[in-house]
């Protein structure tokens, strides 16, 4: 290696590291979990995060998702097992037991890789799981959204950190390009696997990855379509800073339903009015994706003017100058728990429990027993899905709509919960 090679190596490791050291929720942790593939990039991050913190107070574990998809993998995540034993590393290897199932085969296995990691983290008390994504996952994922005509939420940049099932995912190497990452473990002279998946077109990530290199000949450079991703990113903040003001300006929660003052919502930007509603099905039923754009737009405009739709396993109705979005009785009439479990993943209920006592809707006969549900002034249809205590035939206590004979309900997650997640992604 020339001299000025030497410098350049110096310089790309030091670039690496840094990255890493500079990165505030890394500082703050005291064991980091590493998501390691195999591949160059997330090879290049071990290497870089093994030379970042030794010595210091930090404790690096290491983890390797084996889907079961293909030949090789258990191979691949052996040695990855060995390459992180060489620098003084735990390793485990996490295994995709359940691959069948209906849906695209690919993200329900990211889906999967995801649980599976976090649920590692959190069991071996990991605080932040790094990833290796770099510009280039930046890029792929720009065109992918495009072909998908992706609004600002689908063209913005992935997040340098966020929350996934309670574990901070940190991305360091966002700013550099994949080639880097690999020139630095050829430096190293460390090896990587080359996944034989990256060479197959059946994949859309890998004809975008093909793409990005058509594109840079028209002078349309990765660092060119991450920076679009970054201006994307911006314009989010920007609108979810917007749509929280208006749900606090026009929305409230009663009886578990979310309320909107219609006339205020009337007034709202097209994309804000989405948004709020957006926001409204997924808090109902905490499922990460909302309808697509088509169903939305239609549930908007019945929001608008009047009448009732149903989506998503929520109802939408007009009634009274106001909006109620709340949970189809449908939805939710065959669900049946014990008083000590989460009824439709949200409800707790707490009072005086007797032998035999159930918790499921109230539905058209259980609110017959709630003599003054009319001075809520709240729609039967809202009224028919939220929880009660029943025993046998008879409906014991439901506290939503007036009857509460000594038992407390409440909401997980919570209604402060409901605002503050417009201002997550």
């Amino acid at each position: 290696m020339s001299t000025d090679q030497a410098i350049g190596a110096i310089d790309l490791q030091n670039r690496l590291i840094s990255c890493l050291r500079t990165c505030d929720a890394l500082q703050e942790a005291a064991n980091i979990g590493l998501a390691v593939s195999g591949g160059g990039d997330s090879m290049a991050l071990m290497q870089a995060a093994a030379k970042a913190f030794a010595g210091s107070r930090h404790r690096l574990f290491v983890a390797t998702v084996d889907h079961r998809l293909r030949e090789g993998a258990a191979d691949e995540a052996a040695f990855v097992g060995r390459s992180a034993t060489a620098l003084g590393l735990p390793h485990d290897t996490l295994v995709w037991e359940d691959s069948s199932g209906p849906g695209n085969l690919q993200d329900r296995a990211r889906r999967a890789r995801y649980t599976l990691l976090t649920d590692w983290a959190k069991a071996k008390d990991i605080s932040c799981l790094v990833l290796g994504h770099t510009a280039d996952d930046q890029a792929e994922t720009v065109l992918m959204r495009l072909r998908r005509e992706a609004g600002v939420d689908g063209l913005s940049s992935m997040d340098e950190t966020r929350i996934e099932q309670g574990v901070m995912l940190v991305r360091p190497f966002l700013t550099l390009r994949r080639s880097e990452l690999r020139r630095f473990l050829q430096n190293l002279d460390v090896d990587w696997v080359d996944d034989p998946s990256n060479e197959d077109l059946a994949f859309e990530r890998i004809r975008m990855r093909r793409a990005t290199e058509q594109l840079a000949e028209l002078g349309v450079s990765v660092e060119n379509l991450a920076q679009v991703a970054e201006n994307m990113s911006r314009v989010r903040s920007a609108l979810q800073w917007s749509t929280a003001r208006a749900a606090h300006e026009c929305v409230s929660v009663r009886a578990g339903a979310v309320v909107f003052e219609q006339n205020s919502y009337q007034r709202l930007p097209d994309e804000i009015a989405n948004r709020l509603l957006k926001g409204a099905l997924k808090w109902l039923t905490r499922q990460p994706y909302a309808p697509r754009r088509g169903a939305m737009d239609r549930a908007v405009a019945t929001a608008r003017t009047h009448g009732t739709t149903t989506l998503c396993g929520c109802q939408v109705q007009v009634s009274k100058g106001r909006v109620w979005i709340f949970r189809e009785f449908n939805a939710v009439n065959s669900l049946i728990c014990r008083l000590n479990e989460s009824w439709d993943g949200r409800w707790e209920l707490s009072g005086p429990v007797e032998t035999g006592q159930i918790i499921k809707a109230l539905g058209p006969h259980g609110l017959q027993y709630c003599e003054n549900w009319r001075d809520l002034d709240c729609p039967a249809a809202v009224l028919h899905s939220v929880a009660a205590v029943w025993k046998g035939d008879e409906m014991m206590a439901c506290p939503s709509a007036g009857l509460d004979n000594g038992w407390a309900a409440s909401l997980s997650p919570s209604e402060d919960e409901f605002y503050q997640s417009f201002l997550s992604h």
